[in-house]
């Protein structure tokens, strides 16, 4: 989660069992839009409004890299607006990132380069994510449509969009399950699962009561669960087959994205609020 205190915004790592702060990050700039763990769970990767995505060391809080800021004749240029999303890939490899800027961008995890840009949306890319074996993307946008990109080296539509869902509204997140076989989409009040193959709309997902808006969505490792954060300050964890809320929190201002470490036993979500608190 992200606070202020006279100015200056933090990162936060909590206990998911007690919900016990464990660790701030210092020196984070503006808003942190988007939070995520590496597989190993030593780093976090963070995108902000300042159009830069930043590489954390996740047991002491300090900066290791700085993407898309320029500063030398060594430095990158990145996204030309916020980035509203960043995701690792499984072999801890790639990063990707959503930008307002309608882009989007591809980085060495362990260099900071840039290695490619992909274009096909129209509106914001809310947000981004990788399948299992990182062989796929799939980014949803503010133009209405999820899209699926071709990540495989040896294949001949590589980098490119091979199919797009049309989801009438806004789409706030997107996330493939452990399998690949499934992605979740949110918009407005609903989580969708889709088939990740063919783009048949598999699962609507209504909870019991109102969450005033799904602005993130993670699975659970066994994808019996989704982990859920909301425009209106709620994180809640529901079961996929019948939408029941099975755990509920709040915040003082909405969750802006969640991620859940790789051993279950931590998650970690990015918000808007001034004075962030756990309960």
């Amino acid at each position: 989660s992200t606070k202020k205190k006279n100015g200056q915004e933090s990162i936060h790592i909590w206990d998911v069992d007690t919900g016990i702060c464990l660790l701030e990050f210092k020196d984070t700039p503006n808003t942190t839009l988007s939070v995520t763990f590496s597989n190993d769970d030593n780093k976090v990767v963070s995108a902000s409004s300042d159009g830069t995505v930043r590489i954390w060391n996740s047991n002491n809080g300090t900066i290791i890299l700085i993407l898309g800021q320029v500063k030398n004749l060594d430095s990158l240029i990145g996204h030309t607006s916020s980035v509203l999303s960043v995701k690792i890939s499984n072999d801890d490899k790639k990063i990707i990132s959503g930008s307002r800027d309608k882009t989007i961008r591809v980085w060495d995890f362990n260099n900071g380069n840039l290695l490619h840009t992909l274009k096909d949306h129209i509106d914001s890319v809310l947000s981004v994510g990788f399948n299992q074996n990182c062989t796929k993307i799939v980014s949803g946008s503010e133009d209405k449509t999820i899209k699926i990109w071709d990540f495989n080296e040896d294949s001949e539509n590589y980098t490119k969009c091979i199919l797009t869902l049309d989801n009438k509204n806004s789409v706030y997140s997107v996330e493939f399950n452990h399998d690949s076989a499934k992605i979740a989409s949110t918009s407005a009040d609903n989580i969708f699962i889709w088939n990740s193959e063919t783009g048949d709309l598999l699962k609507k997902i209504e909870p019991s009561y109102s969450y005033g808006g799904f602005s993130c969505v993670k699975f659970n490792n066994n994808s019996t669960l989704i982990f859920a954060g909301s425009y209106s300050n709620k994180i809640g964890i529901l079961k996929i087959e019948t939408g029941e809320t099975i755990f509920s929190s709040s915040r003082e201002e909405q969750i802006t994205s969640i991620d859940i470490s790789n051993d279950n036993t931590h998650f970690i979500c990015g918000t808007g609020d001034p004075y962030s608190k756990f309960s």
